[in-house]
């Protein structure tokens, strides 16, 4: 922050920053990937068929990603806990891991009862939410 007299009185000129954090950049063999990339990559290494999604703000550059890379069929629901249910049954019926992913606030909170049931049966599965800035 600057200040500058004018008559003794000083007034503030502050720069505006933008402080949004841009996505991890790495070279990978002259592409670059972001942090959803190798989210996704990870995912489909673990053998990972489907993604169960709320969009939301929050997450659309994972969704993005999910979309772009075309090897995760991305199924989008109407509510979270219908994603964190299927996530749920996923993992119940085949071993791999059910993914549920829901946007910050309330759609984090709606995940809750999905990952409370797979927590208690020793389900596998991963809950991804956004973060607001």
């Amino acid at each position: 922050m600057q200040y500058v007299d004018q008559n003794h009185k000083q007034e503030s000129c502050r720069t505006v920053l933008d402080l949004t954090p841009d996505p991890v950049q790495v070279d990978r063999g002259g592409l670059n990937a972001s942090g959803a990339d190798f989210i996704v990559e990870y995912l489909q290494q673990q053998g990972v068929p489907y993604v169960y999604e709320v969009i939301g703000g929050m997450i659309t550059r994972l969704v993005d990603a999910i979309h772009q890379q075309g090897r995760i069929g991305l199924i989008s629901v109407h509510h979270e806990q219908a994603a964190a249910f299927a996530a749920d049954a996923m993992g119940r019926l085949t071993g791999i891991p059910g993914i549920a992913m829901g946007t910050s606030g309330p759609g984090a909170t709606n995940l809750l009862t999905g990952i409370g049931s797979c927590y208690f049966d020793s389900v596998p599965a991963i809950f991804i939410t956004g973060q607001v800035n």
